[in-house]
């Protein structure tokens, strides 16, 4: 269900929270112009989590199609040094067996009884598409609050993101691929909204201290409330959910349970 096949901290830890740390540390160089780590930490992360590591990769890639004229002899270098420290994976994930016995359909109703939060988006509740579109709103508010938080390269992310989600959500629910419900583009969202959330704060913060504005105050501790209700209450699906796990509620029981 993963594009690699290196489970070698999963008996200590979950590699996914390792993946995270790595791949925000990744985003953040790259932000910084520092490319050359940035991709040697991308290119570590796919031994963690290669479908996340994807999700994000697919940005860069994203960001200098639209703006090539960035690119240069030391970029294309780095880039280069990064594909060959994750030839295993590529090498794991080309060698997987594909499914022969078990058609299309059948796979996809084993993941719909195991795994529909992570992939199927029409199976969401109004709250997730909610809170996921309160988000966005905030982001944005967030972002254009002053000069000092604006950055092409966040923005750029930020609606590669959305267009990596609209692409997932065509061809999983509408025109389903097998390839394409592998890469589980959805979770990858968990690394922008990292993101979100840091400009969200900042907004508030920033306006606590120095804005005399009414609506932007009003505004500001609406969001500090919605931020810790979304940090506590399992507002989301499947692990897209709050520091109060789903299973206390017995979401989990299920026709696969």
């Amino acid at each position: 269900m993963v594009l690699g096949n290196f489970d070698i901290l999963d008996k200590i830890v979950f590699s996914f929270f390792i993946a995270i740390p790595v791949l925000l540390f990744s985003v953040a160089l790259f932000l910084r112009g520092k490319y050359l780590l940035s991709l040697i930490l991308l290119a570590l992360s796919f031994y963690l989590h290669a479908t996340v590591s994807f999700f994000v990769s697919s940005l860069y890639v994203f960001y200098f199609i639209i703006n090539y004229k960035e690119i240069n002899k030391q970029l294309i270098l780095s880039g280069l040094l990064s594909v060959v420290l994750i030839i295993p994976v590529i090498i794991s994930s080309i060698s997987v067996k594909p499914l022969t016995t078990t058609g299309l359909n059948e796979w996809m109703h084993l993941l719909r009884l195991r795994v529909e939060g992570h992939f199927f988006p029409l199976s969401w509740s109004f709250l997730v598409y909610f809170t996921f579109f309160l988000t966005c709103v905030m982001f944005l508010i967030s972002y254009y609050h002053n000069e000092k938080t604006k950055n092409k390269k966040v923005l750029v992310m930020f609606f590669g993101s959305l267009l990596l989600l609209l692409f997932g959500f065509i061809f999983t629910e509408i025109y389903p691929v097998m390839e394409v419900i592998q890469m589980s583009l959805f979770r990858g969202w968990v690394i922008f909204r990292v993101i979100a959330y840091i400009y969200i704060i900042y907004f508030i913060v920033d306006v606590f201290r120095h804005s005399s504005s009414r609506l932007k105050k009003t505004i500001a501790l609406l969001a500090a409330i919605w931020l810790v209700s979304a940090a506590l209450i399992p507002m989301f699906i499947g692990s897209q959910r709050g520091i109060i796990a789903n299973e206390f509620f017995g979401v989990f029981s299920s026709i696969w349970r």
